[in-house]
This record gives structure tokens, sequence and C-alpha cells, in this order.
């Protein structure tokens, strides 16, 4: 009987592996090969984020290093801090017209969008490369991880003065926490726009002929155009609180529709700074 018993047990087990051995093998396979492919793609994510990073480096690299890149481009974070002070020292004239604190809130954010559309240093980047633009073309990193890291770099500088004018602001002028968390959002938010408008400018015809450094920032049209169009976003940009002037709006409905319309810009820029890509790859 135990001799018998031995080998029926030994029959279920052979069994048990022939039927369900094969299943459990599968499985194990497919597990290590997704464990694999998990691996892989999260070494290639890494490899395309440390190649925008570089490239966003040596953009930031290439603006400091230069006295003439960091005069023309980055005025708009010493215009910062002087924008919030005469802001700081004209609050009684605003106090006159403007009963609630976040009247004068709204207000603030105005001066800030202009501030940051001031720069040059996205609507200057491909122009910046003169004649080492060739290097970009064969270097082998495509052009979207290029400008990736390009619209990083300009958006860092946007952040400092968009920073400085919202603390300063805020505590000049005495707004709630909430307030200034709000502002930094909303104004941090803004920049990508302008960033994106003026790549796709700088992309779409750089000025890379030239001798100095200087003519590529200064003597670039690219640069105007730049500006104005992130003068324009701004406008756009005060299109609810113009609404809240002139009572079309209430506050809570304004705070609600500027996120509403910087997304909406977001969206836009960066569809056709995409396809602007796209066109350059090919």
């Amino acid at each position: 009987l135990y001799t018998l018993g031995s080998i029926l047990l030994a029959i279920l087990l052979v069994s048990l592996m022939y039927f369900c051995g094969g299943r459990i093998y599968a499985s194990v396979v497919e597990k290590m090969l997704s464990v694999s492919v998990y691996k892989s793609n999260a070494k290639l994510k890494y490899n395309q984020n440390a190649r925008y990073d570089a490239f966003c480096k040596k953009e930031i690299k290439t603006i400091i290093r230069s006295p003439i890149y960091a005069l023309n481009c980055l005025i708009n974070i010493v215009f910062a801090p002087i924008a919030s002070y005469m802001l700081w020292k004209q609050k009684s004239s605003f106090s006159l017209f403007l009963n609630e604190k976040i009247n004068l809130f709204i207000i603030a954010l105005l001066p800030c969008f202009i501030i940051m559309s001031i720069s040059m240093v996205s609507s200057t980047t491909i122009s910046r490369e003169g004649k080492a633009f060739w290097l970009t073309q064969i270097i082998p990193v495509s052009i979207k991880v290029q400008i990736k890291g390009r619209v990083k770099a300009a958006v860092i500088f946007y952040w400092i003065s968009a920073f400085l004018y919202q603390i300063l602001i805020g505590v000049l002028l005495k707004f709630e926490f909430l307030y200034i968390i709000y502002g930094l959002m909303l104004t941090f938010a803004a920049a990508l726009p302008f960033a994106y408008s003026g790549l796709i400018i700088d992309i779409s015809k750089p000025k890379l002929v030239w001798d100095k450094e200087a003519e590529a920032v200064k003597q670039n049209f690219n640069a105007v155009l730049g500006m104005l169009a992130c003068l324009l976003l701004s406008v756009i940009y005060s299109i609810p609180v113009a609404l809240y002037l002139v009572g079309f709006l209430s506050e809570t409905v304004t705070m609600i529709l500027m996120p509403v319309v910087i997304g909406i810009c977001i969206v836009i820029t960066k569809y056709l700074l995409n396809k602007k890509g796209d066109c350059y790859e090919n």
C-alpha cells in the first residue's frame, strides 16, 4: 500500500507539473520580460531627460557667461524689484479707486506679465548659435529634445523675475499668503506661452550671420517680435481683469478664468511649437 500510494502520488505530481508547469513557466518568463522592458524604458527616459537637461544647462551657461547676453536677455529680472517698489510707492493712488485688497492684488498681476514679456531668452535662442548652428544639426539629439532644453532654460529665467516680483509685492503690499501662492502659480504658468512663442519665432527664421555677440540680440528683429508676441499674450491674460474692472465679472470668476485663459494659451503655443519642430526635423 505504501509503494502503491507513492506511485500514485508521483503520478499526481508529474501530472500537475505537466499540465500546470508550462503555464507557471510562461507567466514567470513574461514577468521577467516585462521587468526588463520597464528597466530599458526607464533607462531610455532617463537618457532623454539627461539630454535636454544638458541643453538647458548649456543655454543657461551661454547667457550667464556673456555680459551682453545677460544684460539684454535678463533685463526683466532687473525690472522685477524696481516695478514692485514703484507699485508700492503708488499704493495710495491705487487706493483711491480700489476699495478692497483683492482688487489691488488682481491689478498687481498685470505688471508681472509685462515684466516677464520683455525677456529675449527664447526669441534669440537659435540665433545665438550663429555659425556653430550646424553642430546642433549633426549631434545625436533630436530637435524636440533640444527644444525642450531651450524652453526649460527660458522658463527658469521667466520664473526668477516672476518670483522676485510676486514675493516683493506680496510683502510690500501685505497680501495674504494664499494670494501670493496663487500669483506665483499663475505667473509660473504664464511663462510657458512666453517661452513657446519666442522659440517659435526664432526657429522660423533665426539670425545666424553675425560677427559680434551683440548682433545676435540687439540687431535681431526676432527679439522685437518675441517681445511683441509676449505683450500680446499679456493682453490676452488681462482680458478677465478688464472685464472685472468694468463690472462684468466678479473677483471669484476672474480668478478662476485667468488660469483657464493661460491654460488655453499653453495648449495653443505648445501645439504650434511641436508643429514647427516636426517641420524642422523633416
